[in-house]
C-alpha cells in the first residue's frame, strides 16, 4: 500500500515482483495512479507492459505535452535499477497484429481500429507532419473522446516520442469520399517514414 511518506520509486521497487505476475490487477493499478499523482502531480501518466523476455515496462507519458517532456524525462531519470523492469518515458509502439485490431480506448469503448484510415498533409514545420484520421466506426462520439483515442491509437502504432517528434496535430474527420484510399493502421509508421523523407 501507499503511503504519503514514501517515495515513488521506494514503493514503487516494493512491488515490482508482484506487479509484473498480473500488470492488469486493477487494485495495483489505482495504487500506481495515485501513488504517481502524489509525487508528480496530474500533468504525467502512466502505462505497464511486457517486454520481450521475462522483463516488463513502465512508462511515464508527457500525456502528449512537448512542454512535459522534460518533466517525464526528469523523473524516469530518477528511477533506481528495478530486476526484470525498464523504466522508460511515453507510451510505447505496440507489437499490433491482424486485420481486426481491437483497443480498450477511454470514453469509446472496445473500439476496431483495423477499420481506421489516416491521411498524411505537410505541416507548416519542417520535417513534420498532420494526420488526417477518419475513425471508422466511432465517427458520432464526442470529439474529445475522438482526439484522446486517436492520440492512444497513433502512440500504439509510432510510439509517443516519435509521435510528438514527427507529428504536429491530428485532424478528426467524421467522414471522407474514399474510405480505401486512407493508410491502414498497420502501415502508419512506414508511409509516415517515407512521407518525411520526401518532404
Amino acid at each position: 500500500m501507499f503511503t504519503r511518506k514514501q517515495p515513488f520509486w521506494t514503493w514503487f521497487s516494493g512491488i515490482a515482483h508482484e506487479l509484473a505476475e498480473k500488470l492488469d490487477d486493477p487494485v495495483i493499478d489505482k495504487q500506481l495512479d495515485k501513488a504517481l499523482r502524489r509525487e508528480v502531480g496530474d500533468d504525467l501518466s502512466w502505462e505497464l507492459g511486457p517486454l520481450n523476455g521475462a522483463e516488463c515496462y513502465l512508462a511515464i507519458s508527457p500525456q502528449g505535452d512537448r512542454s512535459l517532456l522534460g518533466k517525464a524525462q526528469a523523473f524516469v531519470a530518477t528511477a533506481p535499477d528495478i530486476p526484470g523492469w525498464q523504466v522508460l518515458v511515453g507510451r510505447q509502439k505496440k507489437d499490433l497484429v491482424g486485420d481486426r485490431l481491437e483497443m480498450e480506448l477511454p470514453g469509446l469503448g472496445t473500439t476496431e481500429v483495423g477499420r481506421w484510415r489516416f491521411w498524411l498533409q505537410k505541416s507548416a514545420s519542417p520535417g513534420r507532419a498532420v494526420v488526417v484520421v477518419l475513425p471508422a466506426g466511432v465517427e458520432t462520439a464526442p470529439a474529445e473522446d475522438l482526439i484522446a483515442g486517436v492520440e492512444i491509437v497513433v502512440d500504439s502504432l509510432l510510439s509517443e516520442l516519435t509521435r510528438m517528434g514527427a507529428v504536429d496535430e491530428f485532424i478528426v474527420t467524421r467522414s471522407v469520399t474514399d474510405l480505401h484510399s486512407g493508410i491502414q493502421p498497420l502501415q502508419l509508421a512506414g508511409s509516415l517514414s517515407e512521407f518525411l523523407r520526401r518532404d
